[in-house]
């Protein structure tokens, strides 16, 4: 590899760790412009290497073009105690050469760039991951048709069940939220959730729920000390 080669491969580098930590859109924009026109620069360079010094008729004037970079949101994940592996669905990224799939991977955030992989770029970045990664033993891997960006947990053992903080944050709110004294009073806690879920639902839920609690005071003519729970429910359930 020259040593202009090594160059851009370094500067490629520090532009990927500048652009995990940009929050403004129009420095994210530029960022994304430079990246896009050093890794077509690596992309010649390397093609230029690797080929055999021929004799050949160049035009006076040449125009690189400017490929267009595809955002991938569709992936697959899963984890175990001490990974957690992303899949990236990219047909022929097996054929792609590895110095073209630029990665950074920080204490908890990573970002991948896809330099010219059929006519196209590909990126892919998030931050606020779950929880914290160790670096230097996260990796990207190239398989038949997929890309494998593997990183390693710095807590090994601990189940992340979402890959960022504000997803677990949301599915956290979305759970039923049950009385603290629902030992004590089990009814009402039931309630609470029935409520819940009553609130949170779209206007079919609520519906079947409504259903549900007119078909049981019809069935169940005889309760006592019930009474006054399923009155709350019915009564809520009709609001």
């Amino acid at each position: 590899m020259s040593h202009h080669l090594k160059e851009i491969s370094a500067d490629l580098e520090e532009l990927l760790k500048l652009r995990s930590q940009a929050n403004r859109a129009t420095v994210q924009t530029f960022l994304d412009d430079k990246i896009q026109q050093l890794a077509a620069e690596q992309a010649k360079l390397t093609s230029t290497e690797q080929k055999p010094v021929t004799p050949q008729v160049t035009s006076s004037t040449s125009n690189t073009a400017v490929l267009p970079t595809i955002k991938l949101t569709n992936y697959a994940w899963d984890e175990s105690d001490k990974f957690v592996k992303i899949y990236l669905t990219l047909p022929k990224i097996e054929t792609l050469p590895a110095d073209q799939i630029i990665h950074h991977f920080g204490g908890s955030n990573f970002d991948v760039f896809v330099n010219n992989l059929e006519g196209k770029n590909y990126s892919i970045e998030m931050k606020s991951l779950r929880d914290e990664i160790v670096p230097e033993s996260s990796s990207v891997k190239q398989k038949t048709g997929d890309l494998l960006i593997m990183m390693k947990k710095k807590t090994e053992g601990k189940k992340w069940e979402c890959l960022t903080k504000i997803e677990y944050i949301e599915k956290e709110k979305r759970k039923p939220k049950l009385d603290d004294k629902a030992d004590a009073d089990p009814q009402a806690s039931l309630m609470t959730m029935m409520k819940q879920l009553y609130d949170d639902g779209d206007d079919e839920t609520k519906r079947q729920i409504r259903c549900y609690f007119l078909t049981f005071f019809e069935i169940n003519q005889n309760f006592d000390s019930n009474v006054g729970f399923f009155n709350k429910i019915f009564i809520f359930s009709l609001t």
